[in-house]
Order: structure tokens, then C-alpha cells, then sequence
């Protein structure tokens, strides 16, 4: 079972790449150092979540795994 201040970081965490994947038209070529940036942080939280298990880390979890892959331009059903 996540902590709250974990589980609060890693919905910062999503949170935050799922602006940057919404912004990625007007961001342009800043797009690519945000995305790198950002990339490690989503790989440990989904880290985190995938040690932690339980509801909420599951539940996490595949938000984020959602998101990465629209990050990366693949295609994903969203499922929150």
C-alpha cells in the first residue's frame, strides 16, 4: 500500500505528462527536452506502483502506462 505523499508524487507525476502529451503541438521542438526530463520520473513511478501493489498503486499504474505510451505516439485506449 502506497503512502499518501508517494501516491500524491506519482499522481503529480502523471499529471504532469499527461499536460505535456496534451501540449505537444504548441510545444514544438521543447517538446523533446521536456520529454526527457520527464521520462524518468514516470519510469520510477510506475516502478513504485508495480513494488507497492494495491488498488491504488494498480490504478495508478495503468494511467501511467497509458500516458507514456501516448507520450510516445503509440496508440492507447484511455482508461480513466
Amino acid at each position: 500500500m502506497l503512502d499518501k505523499d508517494t501516491l500524491n508524487r506519482i499522481r503529480l507525476t502523471r499529471r504532469a505528462a499527461e499536460t505535456l502529451s496534451n501540449a505537444r503541438a504548441k510545444l514544438g521542438p521543447a517538446f523533446g527536452r521536456q520529454l526527457a526530463r520527464l521520462e524518468s520520473s514516470i519510469r520510477a513511478a510506475m516502478t513504485l506502483c508495480r513494488e507497492a501493489g494495491g488498488p491504488e498503486a494498480l490504478h495508478e499504474l495503468a494511467r501511467l502506462e497509458v500516458v507514456w505510451r501516448e507520450i510516445h505516439g503509440e496508440p492507447a485506449v484511455r482508461l480513466h
